[in-house]
């Protein structure tokens, strides 16, 4: 078990634990932020339970359902080890990955902000522990899945074949999007009704910040050398990736722009002409960042979904949207 364990913890900590320390320190730096800016909220339990539970489920199937996670076990699986002690091992290696990484930063925000009890944290450790194992039982797998990448040549329509083929063997993407788009719709009041209704703009920076899709060249990375090695790249990787980005961006924004009529009032004409823009923008830029800059020295898929690249594409936006907010405003 020691054997496994030891793997698995440089696996995803890093070969000498790096990744331990930098946690801590974001832990540190998020604590004091919250402290200095004398934020007070009443996080009701069963909130922290959800949170708990939605958190740690998705974490773990992140983990699991990786290909490169995948590959790791079928190896691991080789050695001469009993299963019970190899499942133990690598349970507890994701556990403590995703508490580091995660939930304890939500037990931190807990603790931290809100008038926190005993119950609280047992309410928090159970959830953990029981959507955890939940988890892993449901989502571990052995499987490898057929690779795609072979199909492609450089027809550009090969291209949107694999996206969508890649989605579909992915659904943990296809979920995580349905999130982002149902926040977009609770986004819409919480701006529109909080007073300041030329901030608009804003909420298509966020809408168009989708995580998964922006990452399918990175997670990939047999695909990724497969692409390079393809002439023409801008016709056929760059415009049809982009356009399919681009859809999942104004089909975000459409959300957005519906729960705002909704729940807040009419839309100006010119606000829609603005999100089909920042959906344009949003997405040339992500395809470009993941052409140009590909993340490929992860450890374990899910930090990707965490690479601070994300929040460059997210903040263009952003600055682009601060005129508007200046002039309506």
């Amino acid at each position: 078990m020691s054997r496994i364990l030891n793997v698995n913890m440089k696996k995803f900590f890093g070969a000498k634990y790096e990744r331990i320390p930098r946690s801590v320190l974001i832990w540190g730096i998020v604590f004091f932020a919250l402290r200095f800016a004398e934020i007070h909220i009443n996080i009701a339990s069963s909130v922290l339970a959800l949170t708990t539970l939605f958190v740690t489920m998705m974490s773990f199937v992140v983990v699991l359902r990786s290909d490169d996670t995948i590959s790791s076990i079928r190896g691991q699986l080789m050695l001469p080890e009993q299963p019970l002690d190899f499942h133990i091992a690598f349970f507890a290696t994701i556990a403590a990955h995703t508490f580091l990484t995660k939930t304890g930063l939500l037990l931190l925000v807990y603790l931290t902000v809100s008038e926190w009890s005993g119950i609280g944290v047992a309410i928090f450790a159970t959830c953990f522990v029981v959507s955890s194992v939940v988890a892993y039982a449901l989502a571990f797998r052995t499987e490898r899945k057929d690779a795609v990448y072979s199909r492609i040549n450089h027809n550009s329509h090969n291209i949107l074949l694999y996206l969508f083929r890649y989605l579909w063997s992915k659904k943990i993407y296809l979920t995580n999007t349905a999130v982002l788009w149902a926040f977009a719709c609770v986004l819409a009041p919480v701006i529109g009704k909080s007073g300041f209704v030329a901030a608009m703009p804003l909420g298509f920076a966020v809408s168009c910040l989708n995580t998964p899709l922006g990452i399918l060249l990175s997670s990939d990375k047999t695909l990724y050398q497969k692409v390079q090695t393809l002439p023409g790249q801008f016709r056929t990787v760059l415009f049809p990736y982009a356009a399919f980005m681009m859809t999942a961006n104004l089909i975000a924004c459409g959300f957005y722009l519906a729960s705002w009529r909704l729940t807040v009032g009419i839309v100006p004409i010119h606000m829609i002409i603005v999100a089909g823009c920042f959906s344009a923008i949003g997405a040339f830029l992500t395809v470009l960042l993941e052409l140009r800059f590909p993340l490929l020295n992860w450890k374990v898929e899910s930090d990707l979904w965490h690479h601070p690249r994300k929040y460059i594409v997210a903040g263009i936006l952003v600055i682009l949207a601060l005129p508007f907010v200046a002039i309506t405003g």
